[in-house]
């Protein structure tokens, strides 16, 4: 019965899209592993069984994990993406109000301050986070050298987002 390997498949799909908007990289390419090597050939077997044993339900509920499994985990690489972008402009966007207040301090102080709790309350009222994750936001890295910095927060897996004072973001 295919019944419940289209239950496993929605299960990777689900586990996909949360891990893609979460940015595990390692948890999405184990879902993938699994819907690839796991999900489908067991699908795919369903779907050979039933025309072989001229069970219709077979066959159908294997196209069906199939297409689920496929479709869904594709789906959710594609939502993670979105979020991810959406989550890295937010991000820079505050990043810049930031970089705004930093450069306000210096015109007043003539240096930039060696923490950016500095800022607070006199340029900013709170120091931001990052937009990245779901459940905890990450904040700001601030490095000062002298008479410039860099800003800097992680993204998903290994990307990392720098603006330095005279210029605008970067992914290292």
């Amino acid at each position: 019965m295919a019944w419940p390997w289209i239950l496993v498949a929605w299960t990777f799909v689900f586990a996909a899209v949360a891990c893609s908007v979460l940015e595990s990289f390692e948890a999405l390419l184990l879902c993938l592993f699994a819907v690839v090597f796991v999900v489908v050939p067991v699908s795919f077997g369903a779907v050979v069984a039933g025309v072989a044993e001229r069970k219709r339900h077979l066959w159908v509920n294997g196209c069906v994990a199939i297409v689920v499994a496929v479709s869904g985990t594709v789906g959710g690489v594609l939502v993670g993406r979105v979020v991810y972008r959406a989550q890295v402009g937010h991000s820079c966007e505050r990043g810049d109000a930031l970089a705004a207040a930093l450069e306000t301090y210096r015109s007043t102080h003539g240096h930039y301050p060696a923490q950016l709790e500095a800022l607070a309350p006199a340029f900013v009222p709170t120091i931001p986070d990052t937009c990245i994750g779901i459940w905890g936001k990450a904040p700001f890295d601030y490095d000062p050298y002298g008479q410039e910095y860099y800003l800097s927060f992680l993204g998903s897996g290994w990307d990392k987002w720098i603006r330095a004072s005279h210029g605008t973001w970067w992914c290292d």
